[in-house]
């Protein structure tokens, strides 16, 4: 059965913020009252951090939605040493949005996000500064097993824990697109190496 993120709901946002302390005092902006360590009155803002076009246009759709509910959502646009001095290095981000790239195993790409023991000023690796002992040990039973069978049980655990937690929040999954000139063939489709290394074309 598949995984239910939770859903868009700015009825039920709205009502959490009330219940925590941010509330709206008009014109839809939210600010503090009785929030533990925030100052009454403090404008309810976050920061939202990336690197490239693509990254500030996720940040532009996410300010929309949390506007909604009376959030400000202020996006930075860095370049890549600034952006990973901030999320990676100094930790001085609320947001950020990172490209992972991950491989075909989940150990190669996947386990760096989350893994507690990859919680370093080295650029993407654990952002979040996620850490949960039970997922810590069920990656380290995954990459131990050699069996795709007995594999698939021990990542569909983690990703309920993931699910239920949420360190990340996924906002998409690009597919990986490659053309060639119909004259050559032998080329890796499976993606498991390099993607030309056989190929050869006819002259």
């Amino acid at each position: 059965t598949g995984l239910n993120l939770p859903a868009f709901d700015v009825n039920r946002a709205k009502t959490l913020l009330d219940q925590v302390g941010w509330k709206d005092q008009g014109g839809g902006a939210r600010v503090a009252q009785g929030v533990p360590n925030v100052p009454d009155g403090t404008k309810f803002e976050v920061d939202w951090h990336g690197f490239s076009g693509d990254q500030t246009t996720y940040g532009e759709q996410i300010r929309a939605q949390v506007a909604a509910v009376g959030i400000t959502l202020n996006v930075k646009t860095e370049d890549n040493a600034t952006f990973s001095r901030n999320v990676f290095n100094q930790r001085e981000f609320d947001t950020a949005v990172v490209s992972y790239c991950n491989g075909d195993d989940p150990d190669i790409g996947f386990r760096r996000q989350v893994d507690s023991r990859q919680i370093s000023t080295t650029a993407f690796t654990n952002g979040a500064g996620y850490s949960n002992p039970q997922v810590d040990q069920l990656l380290d039973q995954a990459t131990r097993e050699p069996d795709p069978a007995k594999r698939t049980p021990i990542y569909k655990s983690l990703q309920e824990i993931l699910v239920r937690d949420l360190p990340y929040l996924w906002l998409t999954e690009s597919a990986g697109l490659r053309a060639f000139n119909a004259s050559c063939t032998g080329f890796n489709h499976e993606n498991t190496g390099l993607f030309a290394e056989a190929a050869s074309c006819k002259k």
